[in-house]
């Protein structure tokens, strides 16, 4: 079931979900930082290896900086549904920060940022290698259920569908 937008506003929810979980929320937190920081190092290195050096007064700091506002600016633009996969939102981005900030040309701006879309796909492969493992979803242990909020004095039943079965 897809949470509609009353029970996302629903403050009891997220308490009961991530309160009972602060050390497994700030650990997933971390995650997220890491993973991110490693994306934009990610794209600075191509960026380097495509020839986007810096030129004059500029630093290998500044063009870290310009990278690293491009990728977190650019994925966020990206991410509003007004194109397939946010295409033109994240090379407008691109342009503005590093071509038109003299970064780059206009042809290494383009190769970088279809590099920075191959790292994503590449990135996320081991999630398309779980099912063919044969791995199952974790299921809820008994801590877990017990935290669930309840309605009318009667606990939540938490419906949990398995995609990745063994065949």
């Amino acid at each position: 079931m897809l949470y509609t937008a009353k029970r996302i506003a629903d403050h009891r929810i997220v308490r009961a979900n991530v309160q009972p979980h602060a050390g497994k929320a700030l650990v997933a937190l971390i995650g997220t930082a890491v993973s991110h920081f490693c994306f934009v190092t990610t794209v600075y290195c191509l960026a380097r290896c495509f020839g986007i050096v810096p030129t004059g007064e500029q630093t290998q700091g500044e063009l870290y900086l310009a990278t690293l506002i491009a990728t977190v600016v650019g994925s966020l633009f990206a991410a509003i549904p007004i194109s397939v996969q946010g295409f033109g939102q994240l090379e407008a981005v691109f342009y503005k920060i590093l071509v038109e900030g003299g970064w780059c040309v206009e042809s290494a701006m383009i190769v970088l940022t279809i590099s920075a879309r191959l790292v994503q796909v590449f990135w996320s492969l081991p999630g398309v290698i779980a099912p063919w493992l044969g791995l199952e979803r974790p299921t809820l242990s008994a801590e877990d259920q017990e935290a669930m909020p309840t309605r009318n004095g009667r606990a939540n039943r938490v419906r949990r569908t398995t995609i990745y079965r063994k065949v």
